[in-house]
């Protein structure tokens, strides 16, 4: 199974959603998001996620 990492940077965009939905629909893929608006992100599970990842798109 290909494991997908989302980043998420700006907050409300239609654009990263959509896609978001449309790949964690997909069987054969395993997709992680990780929202860096958020209060106070993780930056440290973030960089072991990034390592752990196949493949990574930052929204």
């Amino acid at each position: 199974m290909r494991a997908v990492l989302l980043i998420v940077t700006r907050a409300n965009d239609a654009l990263a959603a959509a896609t978001m939905a449309t790949q964690q629909k997909r069987p054969e893929t395993q997709v992680k998001v990780v929202d860096l608006t958020a209060p106070e992100p993780d930056y440290a599970k973030l960089l072991e996620e990034i390592f752990a990842a196949d493949s990574v798109a930052v929204w």
